[in-house]
């Protein structure tokens, strides 16, 4: 029996980010029956004095001036903007006052009405957490506290602030869920799958590996995606 069709607002990293991630995978899977507003909430890491970093910073202030826009079926994205350095008081009331008219507007173009807010980040529970609302819902994939170069004093207030307002929290690993249970009204383990119809292809796919690595030796051979972070135990 297919959900009745509800309108989300889903708080997560930017959506067009080269690490695809859970939080992707499954905000895609909502859209299939829901109408899916998906906010870019960037800006829990302080920028740093570098060129990537400057760059990031030049194409969010473009997007505030971009329009919503409905890059896959059902899915429309807006970047909220946030100056960095939020735990400034008065760049955080800055931001909180921008971040309000973008999601007023937001209600007012899409005619919300008690929409679910679907959180990954929480990096705007101090906006939504005001917003009406039929169902809080934080989807916990990590200890973004742990994270290099972030405010951890904020990253925990806006973390706990979110854990403890949710309906409901899921948690991907057992240590964060064990960590959650004990703060939140609701929590659930809900592992990280595998997108079995995707990955399955590779069984009818040439045995020949891409070009790179084309002429290594056969097996054994161990392959590795994601980021390669200072975290990481090479």
């Amino acid at each position: 029996m297919m959900a009745r069709p509800r309108d989300i607002i889903y708080v997560g990293n930017p959506f067009q980010a080269d690490n695809r991630t859970s939080s992707h995978h499954l905000a895609r899977h909502l859209s299939k029956s829901h109408r899916l507003t998906y906010l870019d909430a960037g800006g829990l890491r302080a920028p740093r004095a570098s060129r990537s970093d400057l760059a990031k910073i030049v194409r969010r202030v473009q997007l505030l001036f971009t329009p919503i826009q409905e890059v896959e079926p059902n899915i429309f994205v807006k970047s909220i903007f946030a100056l960095p350095f939020g735990s400034h008081p008065l760049i955080g009331a800055v931001n909180r006052k921008i971040q309000r008219l973008t999601i007023r507007r937001l209600f007012r173009s899409f005619a919300l009405h008690n929409p679910i807010i679907w959180c990954v980040s929480p990096a705007l529970i101090n906006v939504v957490k005001d917003v009406d609302r039929s169902l809080l819902v934080y989807y916990c994939v990590d200890d973004f506290s742990s994270f290099p170069d972030v405010d951890v004093s904020l990253i925990l207030d806006l973390d706990q602030q979110l854990t403890t307002l949710s309906d409901i929290v899921f948690t991907p690993s057992k240590p964060l869920f064990d960590v959650k249970k004990g703060q939140a009204k609701r929590c659930r383990l809900s592992p990280h799958g595998v997108d079995l119809k995707h990955f399955g292809r590779a069984r009818s796919a040439p045995a020949v590996g891409p070009e790179p690595i084309s002429g290594l030796p056969q097996p054994p051979m161990v392959g590795f995606w994601g980021w390669i972070e200072d975290w990481i135990g090479l």
